[in-house]
């Protein structure tokens, strides 16, 4: 499709920019990699220092590497970043061009349309106060060809960096990359188990090409270590937000233009932009949020790790405090209904109270606490009282649940999974289908865990625990059934551990197990939850220090 001069009045170059500084720091890192091998491996594998065949194949190998990242590689990377750089150059000069030609015509009472097509603003009047047609029609005769020759100069440099992006990556299919081998997607393998045994066969310089490579893939692969999922995330979440960034402010000034040409505030085309723009901003807002939560809490001197995120539909995002690799306690918390990422700033919180409950349970050992909203939540009660979101997301939380276990480092860790409200369906759902799944399962004022007993769970009953505070609005689910029977139900069987009633009524009870109690009236907390201090015995192993309804 050919360029014409409306498209030049939106065209957005900061993606263009953000990819032009990211080949600067591709080529400048290459060329550390060229100075880290000539002179910091080289001398390390020396004929003087290190002999025989292993040794000539290492040189060989370092040979291969090093011709590839000061050669062909770093070669065609530099290509690369000089045509960002010098066509971006060019096609920000059309830019400004554009706006310069659209200004002077605008006083010179000229309108031009988007094919370029240039006319009297208003038919009725002549042009700066010339009488004679012959000038007006000069006037739009030397308008028009400038914004011609401004388009094509635009539509040329574009060609151009086309052209010379084709040719730098023309390389050839045998060249190795400049850190390790070729990352292939097929080599990625599935499943917790593999994925674990995959990445640990892999050496420092192929684990960097892989996460350079699959970030996106590598993020959310069960399995993989939660250090190297944190820089998976974090690297795709900020390429993501610079996208929304971009994208917000080329919709404003779409916005903006409307407002010069004089669009009704009622028309479709500027109702159809807002609703856009508004619902990008969201998509921002939800993903700025999640960057500022983490932020905050690292802030605090903890250890954070986005293990997974995404923000297609109402979001969903799963956040460790803790690492819970080398933890040796780690539980998983399952949020329910109206949970999603706009809002998940409070299971953050819900988290990181777990957290330092259990911190102080057990000081001497380390823990992990996760808030896990991997799943799609129910947006309202009718759609909780289905338990198909929570069948839906068993699959993806015990996969979550084997990698933690195919990660951990140096032992076993003793995990719990919890779910609070229709997040304890999702849990007892999943124990119930999966076997192994965790050491405990605790659910918190739940409507129902998908069974009718204990028996029906892949747990022991020793190790199952419940409670529901009085006058939580969950009682009256609880009595429907509709999504089996909660664990405090009477013959369920397992442990019903002792909780706080906190708020003034059956909606605020329900969200209050993680809030101070405020036994005098006076506004101020006197002590925590006694639910908290329960699961933090609970999550910690410390089970004979709960406090089980009699």
């Amino acid at each position: 499709m050919a360029v014409q001069w409306g498209d030049l009045a939106g065209a957005d170059l900061g993606p263009l920019e953000t990819l032009r500084d990211q080949w600067r720091g591709y080529v400048d890192r290459l060329e550390e990699y060229g100075n880290v091998l000539a002179e910091d491996v080289a001398k390390h594998l020396g004929e003087d220092v290190f002999e025989g065949d292993d040794a000539v194949a290492a040189r060989a190998r370092l040979d291969r590497f090093q011709t590839a990242v000061t050669g062909d590689v770093l070669d065609r990377a530099a290509a690369i970043r000089d045509a960002l750089a010098d066509q971006h150059d060019a096609l920000k000069g059309e830019l400004d061009r554009h706006e310069s030609i659209t200004t002077e015509a605008g006083n010179a009472g000229l309108s031009i349309a988007a094919d370029g097509w240039v006319s009297l603003a208003r038919p009725e009047q002549t042009v700066m106060g010339v009488e004679e047609t012959e000038a007006q029609q000069q006037l739009i005769i030397d308008t028009a060809a400038a914004a011609a020759a401004c388009v094509e100069a635009f539509a040329l440099a574009d060609a151009q960096l086309a052209a010379a992006l084709n040719a730098a990556w023309e390389v050839p299919s045998e060249l190795p990359m400049p850190i390790g081998e070729n990352p292939e997607m097929q080599d990625i393998p599935t499943g917790p188990e593999h994925v674990a045994d995959w990445w640990a066969g892999l050496d420092p310089m192929e684990r960097d090409a892989y996460l350079e490579a699959f970030p996106d893939l590598l993020g959310g692969l069960d399995g993989m270590p939660a250090d190297a999922r944190n820089t998976a995330n974090e690297a795709t979440l900020e390429r993501e937000v610079d996208a929304l960034d971009a994208e917000v402010d080329s919709l404003e000034r779409q916005l903006a233009d409307m407002d010069a040409r004089g669009v009704p505030e009622d028309s479709a085309e500027r109702l159809m932009l807002q609703e856009e723009l508004a619902a990008v901003q969201a998509k921002h807002d939800e993903a700025k949020g999640l960057q500022t939560n983490i932020a905050t809490l690292e802030e605090e001197g903890k250890d954070v790790y986005l293990l997974d995120y995404s923000l297609e539909g109402d979001g969903q995002a799963v956040v460790s405090i803790g690492n819970p690799d080398t933890a040796d306690n780690t539980a998983v918390h399952v949020p329910g209904t109206y949970s999603e990422l706009s809002n998940f700033g409070t299971q953050m919180n819900r988290a990181d109270t777990m957290y330092e409950d259990a911190l102080k349970a057990a000081p001497d050992e380390e823990t992990a606490v996760i808030a896990w909203l991997g799943y799609d939540a129910p947006d309202s009660v009718p759609q909780a009282s289905n338990p198909q979101q929570a069948h839906d997301a068993t699959g993806d939380l015990s996969s979550f649940m084997y990698g933690l276990e195919a990660s951990h480092q140096g032992g076993d860790s003793h995990t719990s999974v919890m779910g609070h409200s229709y997040g304890s369906t999702v849990a007892g759902d999943t124990v119930r289908t999966y076997e192994g799944v965790a050491d405990e399962l605790i659910t918190v004022a739940s409507p129902g865990t998908s069974a009718n007993s204990v028996e029906e769970l892949n747990i022991d009953e020793d190790h199952v625990w419940s409670t529901t505070a009085e006058g939580d609005a969950i009682e009256l689910p609880q009595d429907l059934g509709l999504l089996g029977h909660d664990a405090t139900n009477d013959g369920f069987g397992g442990n019903e551990f002792t909780s706080d009633a906190v708020g003034a009524d059956g909606g605020q009870i329900h969200g209050g197990y993680w809030r101070d109690v405020d036994e005098n009236g006076d506004g101020e907390p006197d002590r925590p939850n006694e639910a908290r201090s329960n699961i933090a015995n609970i999550i910690t192993g410390n089970t004979d220090k709960v406090g089980l309804v009699e």
